[in-house]
């Protein structure tokens, strides 16, 4: 028998090697199972939502609101910008 026939493996080792390697593969893994069941229903009720971003009006009726509307105050709000500033109607008197 020559090296290079003592080299050469047979089919039988080969499927063993072959074998191996498969379930090394798989190792770590969780053993490559899957399930089609579907899941348990889950009792517990979700709880809401807390919405950040939804827009919440303020719609309370305070006198400041109504004398400002009305333009009783000798303010006003400016909106421009990212900052709101109040600018005076009227000199401040020191």
């Amino acid at each position: 028998m020559t090296t290079l026939q003592k080299r050469e493996k047979t089919v039988e080792q080969k499927q063993k090697i072959a074998e191996r390697e498969y379930y090394t593969m798989l190792m770590g893994k969780g053993g490559a199972s899957s399930s089609l069941a579907k899941p348990k229903p889950s009792k517990k009720p979700k709880p809401p939502k807390a919405h950040p971003y939804e827009i919440v009006h303020n719609n309370k009726k305070t006198e400041f609101r109504r004398f400002y509307n009305r333009g009783d105050l000798p303010i006003q709000v400016s909106f421009a910008g990212a900052v709101r500033k109040v600018a005076w109607k009227v000199d401040i008197e020191k």
